[in-house]
């Protein structure tokens, strides 16, 4: 099966799971997606399955829920298009000295250089049309990544889901519900005074499979989610 006309992710690199019923089929494909993402991301998950369903250690509603948390902080980020700031900066920094302009501090220069002065008659200095729209993508392209909260989501959610498989309307449905889903975990992801007995166990099975499903639609784009993500998103207009 081909998933938006791509194969299936490989998990041949994917740490081996636990000969366990609950992980399934599904859970292992996300799993290997989160590590196609980013491999520290994937641990969380992982870690997050164990604890769910081999509840042997203290503290794991606190653990479970501080995961999730970096999941949905960090997760964006991780798949999103970064820029190299090394290779970006290189090139303007080559574009430039092209232009005949100074690297040196104007102020610690002597004015009697001319090559790294500014005129004395004037505070400005003009700058090639070619040059300055060089440094203004540049400006532009760090302005755009430098996006939070809700905002990152949505750019998320239209990464990894077809567009003809998700309405404006949808996606803003998805992505806010996505985030209530979320913010049940945010709200646990530090100690608050409670014990892991104090957690209704039925509730946080229903929150995490969610997420999950959540998970689900963006490392498979619908194809194997759909009907799972449509009964969440029914419930949250009920």
């Amino acid at each position: 099966m081909e998933v938006n006309g791509k194969q299936p992710i490989s998990i041949q690199n994917v740490p081996p799971y636990s000969n366990t019923s609950y992980w399934t089929d599904r859970r292992q494909e996300i799993h290997a997606w989160l590590h196609e993402q980013a491999p520290s991301l994937a641990e969380l998950y992982k870690g997050c399955v164990l604890l769910m369903f081999d509840p042997i250690v203290s503290g794991r509603i606190t653990f479970i829920s501080h995961a999730v948390r970096e999941i949905r902080n960090r997760l964006p980020g991780e798949t999103s298009k970064r820029l190299d700031y090394t290779q970006e900066l290189e090139k303007l920094v080559q574009s430039w000295r092209t232009h005949n302009f100074p690297l040196e501090n104007i102020d610690l220069v002597s004015s009697t250089n001319p090559k790294t002065s500014l005129p004395s008659s004037s505070p400005e200095t003009l700058v090639p049309q070619r040059l300055f729209l060089e440094i203004q993508s540049l400006l532009f392209r760090h302005s755009s990544i430098r996006v939070k909260g809700r905002d990152r989501a949505v750019r998320l959610f239209e990464q990894f889901v077809p567009e003809s498989q998700m309405t404006s309307e949808v996606l803003i449905i998805s992505v806010n519900q996505w985030w209530q889903t979320t913010d049940w975990f945010m709200k646990r992801a530090h100690d608050n005074g409670e014990v892991d007995a104090a957690c209704d166990e039925q509730e946080l099975h229903s929150k995490f499979i969610e997420f999950e499903s959540f998970l689900g639609t963006l490392s498979q784009s619908f194809y194997s989610n759909t009907d799972e993500l449509d009964e969440i998103l029914e419930e949250a207009n009920t």
